[in-house]
């Protein structure tokens, strides 16, 4: 007897509604019995990010994580710091977990992650999992890029900030 893995299923511990675990288990025991057992001898889908890594955003501005896409893609999710499901975008629409340090802030496209008004604790790992459709002859894979958060500094006048620039303090970067 044979087993097939689905990545999407990590996801289902990781504090996403009700609505969303659904969803996902639906579309995980979908791929079970759509896909043959040779899938997972196949070619992962190529997974290229528009932005370069490390991606650099000042506070308070807004986080764009672009796919360049591929083949026809069935779902991409989206997840931080390896175990937070931001959200995921799949039959033409998005899934957005809304118990994270993002809500509010947070939209997802068919290829796209966009954070509004960085803040520093938003600084970390973003991981897409992509799955492709069966009829690419694909199959899912992983890619992550590393984001860091810094405070714009127009001046260095200030004791503190100039007390904290020596220290190395994360987050600040100056012009």
């Amino acid at each position: 007897m044979f087993r097939i893995q689905c990545p999407i299923l990590r996801y289902l511990k990781t504090g996403l509604t009700e609505d969303m675990r659904e969803t996902l288990l639906l579309l995980s025991l979908s791929l079970a019995v759509l896909l043959p057992a040779n899938v997972l001898a196949q070619d992962p889908y190529q997974i290229t990010f528009q932005e370069e890594d490390p991606v650099l955003v000042r506070t308070g501005a807004e986080i764009v994580f672009t796919v360049l896409t591929g083949p026809a893609v069935f779902s991409m999710t989206w997840g931080y710091q390896g175990g937070v499901t931001v959200g995921q975008w799949s039959g033409g629409s998005a899934a957005i977990n809304t118990g994270t340090q993002f809500q509010g802030r947070v939209t997802i496209t068919a290829n796209q992650l966009r954070i509004g008004g960085a803040e520093l604790r938003d600084a970390g790992e973003y991981t897409v999992t992509v799955i492709p459709t069966a009829s690419t002859g694909l199959v899912a894979n992983s890619r992550s890029i590393q984001l860091s958060v810094f405070v714009e500094v127009r001046e260095l006048n200030s004791e503190r900030l100039m007390r904290g620039l020596a220290a190395g303090e994360k987050g600040v970067r100056t012009r």
